[in-house]
């Protein structure tokens, strides 16, 4: 069930429905900071704990006792919503357009603005550099990772994984209180170490396979350097490597180029997906 609740969200996603206003949940925002502020004083492993636990708790409960009993159409119906507001939270294909369209209109400082959201933890010197690299990250954090962790553990990891990036990157948690934005970010961190290295993997698989393999590999001896400091620069790293001869692409190539290597990395791993979900039924 869980393999055609992916593939039916992501067609409703791909084909039916902007679902990206409605996953901006700031209803979070507004929670986190009230939940933050009465328990000030925990320690800061436990406030995160206490913000995230009580809307998992709710949503593992009516996963595993409240729905099954009404029922699979209500079941599946239940994650597959649950799992299209855990994607993004803003579309990438859409993203993709709508940066593309503002730059060949020649409007500067829009390009450059729409930029800074595909990749906003690096100042942007080229945006398009930028944009492919938010392409090339967000294939990540948009649609594998919470695809992998609903795969994993149904609607409340899919919930789980969005929620702690919510907020450890939309300024949930508050800019004061440095030991609770670190525990997110750990947080963060562990939910997407085997997302990361899903993606990366993937662009080998649907790129080129031995340049992967080298950035990969250069990316471990690195081992926290300026070449490769942190993950997501090793999803990055293998997937510029998989568009061959990048560095000799006209920039609206390369985008379209990028754009094409994560739906093929997403198809890839859909796929695999459905034949694991096959085999575990014979």
């Amino acid at each position: 069930m869980a393999f055609l609740t992916i593939l039916l969200v992501l067609f409703i996603e791909r084909a039916l429905w902007n679902a990206a206003p409605y996953r901006e949940h700031r209803w979070f925002s507004d929670y986190a900071a009230w939940t933050s502020a009465r328990f000030s004083g925990a320690k800061s492993g436990w406030t995160v704990a206490l913000i995230i636990l009580p809307p998992l708790l709710l949503i593992g409960w009516l996963q595993t006792s409240v729905l099954p009993a009404a029922g699979q159409l209500f079941e599946m119906t239940f994650a597959g919503l649950m799992l299209l507001l855990s994607l993004g939270p803003r579309d990438l294909g859409r993203d993709v357009e709508q940066y593309i369209e503002t730059r060949d209109r020649g409007r500067r400082a829009d390009s450059v603005s729409l930029a800074e959201q595909f990749d906003p933890g690096h100042p942007v010197q080229d945006p398009d550099q930028s944009v492919v690299r938010g392409i090339l990250t967000g294939a990540c954090g948009r649609l594998i990772g919470p695809l992998f962790w609903f795969a994993v553990f149904g609607a409340a990891g899919a919930a789980a994984y969005r929620l702690a990036h919510l907020l450890n990157t939309q300024g949930q948690v508050e800019s004061n209180d440095h030991r609770l934005a670190r525990a997110a970010a750990g947080l963060t961190y562990v939910l997407d170490w085997v997302p990361m290295r899903i993606t990366a993997a993937g662009y080998a698989v649907a790129g080129n396979f031995d340049a992967v393999a080298a950035a990969w590999k250069q990316c471990s001896q690195a081992d926290g350097d300026a070449d490769c400091p942190n993950d997501s620069d090793l999803v990055f790293a293998t997937g510029y490597a998989a568009l061959e001869q990048a560095g000799s692409r006209p920039a609206a190539v390369l985008i379209e180029d990028s754009l094409a290597l994560v739906w093929r990395n997403l198809t890839l791993w859909v796929v695999f997906a459905g034949a694991v979900t096959l085999f575990a039924s014979l």
